[in-house]
């Protein structure tokens, strides 16, 4: 399906106090949309690094030669829900982390998306972070 839309979302992990916990990164070759990729909900920081980033070289523009290496362009900062939203030709992309529903994900990469000059982001892709996150309780 994402090789039709060529995109693809990564995750990545955070640190916080004396744990690392690991959720969601995205990857991607310089700034060619063409080649955003993802991991989500792994266990640990350095393996999602490594997904996103395997996952990255895996899209065929970023197998072009003279392409950029593919490196870690956003990890998420908390558990929760994450949105990748791009134009229609996939040129300008922006995606959210950390939401508190699908749905904020997708509003918040969407209006990311817009505010980046694409007149409209219907291109969209959704996961879900809560592997490695601590139980919140209230």
């Amino acid at each position: 399906m994402f090789s039709a839309l060529r995109l693809s979302c990564a995750i990545c992990a955070a640190v916080f106090s004396f744990n690392a916990y690991a959720f969601s990164s995205i990857a991607g070759s310089g700034n060619d949309a063409g080649t955003i990729a993802y991991s989500a909900n792994v266990e640990n920081a350095a393996d999602a690094d490594d997904q996103a980033i395997k996952n990255c070289q895996r899209m065929p523009n970023a197998r072009l030669q003279g392409a950029a290496p593919c490196t870690v362009l956003k990890r998420s900062t908390g558990p929760g829900y994450g949105a990748l939203a791009c134009d229609r030709a996939a040129s300008i992309c922006s995606y959210a982390t950390g939401a508190v529903s699908q749905g904020a994900a997708l509003m918040q990469a969407r209006e990311a998306c817009i505010q980046s000059g694409a007149p409209a982001c219907p291109r969209t892709l959704m996961w879900k972070d809560f592997a490695g996150w601590p139980i919140q309780t209230p």
